[in-house]
């Protein structure tokens, strides 16, 4: 009885430690099981934070590319500015060119006409003194050297 008893015991430790032994690898699966689990749940919070961030990146980058092209616009919207008020400053600079040019030209005309009407007024003071000179003059002789011109 004492051997059936020991036998018991034994066989009884070695169900016990069967036991252990397949709880322990139960454990072991489990753990395992786990960290492949949080191995694919750290990837795809992984993959979804490269997805957010190349999001981020692109809605920066178009951002980015809205900004230029707002930039670019406003660019083109002071250059064309820029260029309409030389167009408007041009057109004025020749429109006083040319009332300057037609001003000076009315001075010319104007001065031409004053030194006219000048030399009229003159007219009688040398016409007299022309004719006081000749009023003294008696004789007046022509004097010829005999050819004749045709």
């Amino acid at each position: 009885e004492a051997k059936a008893k020991a036998a018991y015991e034994l066989e009884k430790a070695k169900q016990v430690q069967k036991l252990k032994h397949l709880e322990a690898e139960q454990k072991l699966l489990e753990s395992y099981e786990m960290l492949k689990f949080e191995e694919k749940e750290c990837e795809r919070i992984q993959i979804q934070f490269e997805g957010e961030a190349k999001a981020k990146l692109a809605a920066l980058k178009n951002e980015s590319d809205g900004k230029a092209v707002l930039a670019k616009s406003e660019a083109e919207r002071i250059r064309k500015t820029g260029l309409a008020k030389v167009a408007v400053m041009r057109d004025k600079g020749m429109r006083e060119a040319e009332i300057t040019k037609k001003m000076a030209e009315n001075c010319n005309h104007y001065n031409k006409n004053a030194l006219l009407s000048q030399y009229i007024a003159k007219l009688p003071e040398i016409s007299l003194a022309i004719q006081v000179p000749l009023s003294q003059v008696k004789n007046v002789s022509y004097v010829t050297n005999g050819s004749r011109q045709k």
